[in-house]
């Protein structure tokens, strides 16, 4: 009896310890910034897609977590409209009202779109394009939809991260299969600088499941 008695003993310190274990080494806070966008794509997904809602306001709402989760201070949605096939601005987050005006005048054909002479960029990821000022990226109307041309006076070459007034980046999500649907346009973020490789990843994630929600959404009101 003596030798069971300190058998379930030492189980249940086994078992205490192992707990205590599990509660340090999976809590619920997360521990890294993986672990943060994670949560955050977890819960963009389950509180933000209301079936009742319209792409409209679920692209707001998703630009707004963006832009939380990322440090993004200004950012603008652009959707395509099926009934002239143009793509305009829908939703906005930190950009000032007259500046919303002036994006809202907007529209682009696909062709604008890809024209690597009308917009020159430059490819960072597989669905995320970059904008330098320098390389004057703009249609008629866009340059009311910013401040003046940069004024820092610091060459590219010696602030390398530096996100300059007037360029701006893209990234874009799509319909099944493979069409465009829209994209999300980072101007300004809240350090300054252009997001890391790693965000630019999860930017990336975050706008494809956004994209295919708002297709659905759209696709349901037909």
């Amino acid at each position: 009896m003596q030798r069971t008695g300190q058998s379930n003993l030492e189980e249940s310190e086994g078992i205490r310890h192992f707990t205590k274990w599990l509660g340090e080494h999976y809590s619920l806070l997360p521990r890294s910034d993986d672990e943060k966008n994670t949560g955050q794509l977890e819960r963009f997904i389950l509180k933000t897609c209301d079936p009742r809602g319209t792409s409209r306001t679920f692209l707001q709402q998703a630009a707004e977590m963006i832009a939380l989760t990322f440090g993004i201070s200004e950012i603008s949605v652009a959707l395509l409209d099926d009934t002239d096939k143009m793509f305009r601005f829908v939703a906005f987050v930190g950009v000032k009202k007259e500046d919303q005006l002036a994006y809202e005048r907007l529209s682009y054909t696909a062709q604008d779109l890809f024209s690597p002479t009308a917009f020159p960029r430059i490819k960072l990821d597989n669905y995320v394009e970059f904008f330098l000022e320098e390389f004057r990226p703009y249609k008629k109307g866009e340059l009311d939809t910013f401040g003046a041309k940069d004024r820092s006076g610091i060459p590219r070459d010696q602030d390398m991260e530096l996100l300059r007034e007037g360029d701006y980046m893209d990234v874009y999500f799509f319909s099944p299969p493979t069409r465009v649907l829209g994209w999300f346009e980072i101007v300004r973020t809240v350090d300054g600088k252009i997001p890391s490789r790693e965000n630019l990843k999860w930017l990336e994630c975050f706008a494809q499941v956004a994209g295919r929600i708002a297709y659905e959404m759209e696709r349901r009101k037909r």
